[in-house]
């Protein structure tokens, strides 16, 4: 008789490494001094405004986190001065 958290325990078994597996672990990324990691911000815009941006990004070939992060830096060093 199998429990109802049978799936559960084979997502978890431990699968066996092999010597790359291992080494990617290991390997951190290296970002230039110039560029920052990406962060999630976790917030709600008004769905026009979501729209509005979505469709201003895909005609600009443009990412929705550039155009944010843009935003609002632009805001806070207009508050700034």
């Amino acid at each position: 008789m199998s429990s109802k958290f049978g799936a559960l325990g084979k997502l978890n078994a431990r699968k066996p490494e092999n010597e790359e597996t291992r080494n990617l672990d290991s390997q951190k990324t290296i970002l230039p001094e110039t560029e920052e990691r990406w962060e999630a911000l976790g917030t709600e815009v008004r769905r026009t405004t979501k729209r509005r941006l979505k469709a201003y990004a895909g005609a600009n070939g443009r990412k929705l986190k550039e155009l944010v992060d843009e935003a609002i830096l632009a805001h806070l060093d207009r508050l700034e001065n």
